[in-house]
């Protein structure tokens, strides 16, 4: 099973990890995509497939999200914390 590592960019010279876990698509409970919608509350319909935004801007660097990242990142912690 591939590792995923999930991470937002606060800005050009920091990044938050979000998620490190193991990845399976035929199973939700190994599926760190899945993790990641549980921390932002959002539930996608089952038919929709999950795309990847680009990884860097066009001029190469990080997309960087500002406080969103922080905040998403302690968002994280409980729920990471229930499902241990």
């Amino acid at each position: 099973m591939p590792t995923e590592i999930v991470r937002t960019f606060e800005s050009a010279t920091k990044a938050w990890l979000i998620l490190l876990a193991d990845h399976d698509d035929n199973d939700v409970d190994f599926n760190v995509y899945y993790e990641l919608y549980r921390i932002v509350g959002f539930e996608p319909d089952s038919s929709e497939k999950r795309t990847k935004p680009p990884c860097c801007g066009d001029d190469g660097s990080a997309p960087a999200m500002g406080q969103l990242a922080e905040d998403l990142a302690l968002r994280a912690i409980p729920v990471r914390r229930t499902r241990r």
